[in-house]
């Protein structure tokens, strides 16, 4: 009877981890969509990362990101992305008309733990051999109710202390070392658009390093200096 009852026990354990697991899982997907006009040397990329299964409300949320990341303002196809790729690929291919561009868009996951996934947009545009576009945006979701995250990662930071986190990541950024004349919070203003350092337009999100921050192209810095980024820790 003892052993029964132990047994039991044992299969019941078992099978409330497997439900913990499957309840927990996380399937990720990926689709594409390409175009190539060769009489205007037109070439447009579309590649989307997107949760095939996982909870309802992770999946909402992030369909519903992905819906203005892709220009579906209404949420028409949300959730089929196939579809979405297509319709923006193709709007995006009649703005372009008569121009030579080359135009790629693509969400990845970057970063993924219990609590959290974090995906990242990249898009990139050059036109008729302008220096183009770049851009980078970070967004993170928890995964118990598909809450986009943002600020909140930071709220318990004292302003003071954040501000010179960010400062010393920058510095680190530009490779900024003293000089006989100068400290380097001077140099580091030398390099940037503005006097004080704000915080970047973008939203902090995840990574495995810790709170990545993000400035888009002449938020602070010129076209050569690239997309400013720090990490902050956890």
């Amino acid at each position: 009877m003892k052993r029964t009852f132990i047994i039991y026990c044992c299969l019941c354990i078992i099978s409330m981890i497997a439900c913990s697991h499957n309840h927990n899982t996380i399937v990720i997907n990926t689709s594409n969509w390409s175009t190539k006009d060769s009489v205007n040397n037109t070439h447009i990329t579309l590649s989307c990362s997107y949760i095939k299964e996982g909870k309802t409300g992770l999946k909402d949320s992030i369909n519903t990101w992905l819906c203005k990341v892709f220009g579906d303002d209404s949420c028409k196809f949300k959730g089929v992305i196939q579809n979405m790729l297509k319709t923006n690929g193709q709007a995006l291919k009649n703005s372009f008309l008569n121009e030579k561009v080359e135009f790629s868009k693509t969400v990845r996951v970057i970063y993924e733990d219990s609590d959290y996934i974090t995906l990242l947009l990249n898009e990139h545009c050059l036109a008729n051999d302008n220096p183009g576009y770049y851009g980078s945006i970070g967004c993170t979701f928890r995964k118990i109710d598909g809450h986009k995250m943002g600020w909140e990662f930071l709220k318990n930071k004292n302003r003071h202390n954040l501000i010179q986190e960010i400062e010393n990541g920058l510095i680190e950024y530009f490779e900024i070392t003293e000089s006989s004349s100068n400290t380097k919070g001077e140099l580091l203003r030398d390099h940037l658009l503005c006097d004080k350092i704000p915080l970047p337009k973008s939203e902090p999100y995840l990574t495995d390093s810790g709170i990545e921050l993000i400035y888009q192209q002449n938020e602070i810095a010129c076209l050569a200096e690239g997309l400013p980024k720090v990490t902050i820790k956890r």
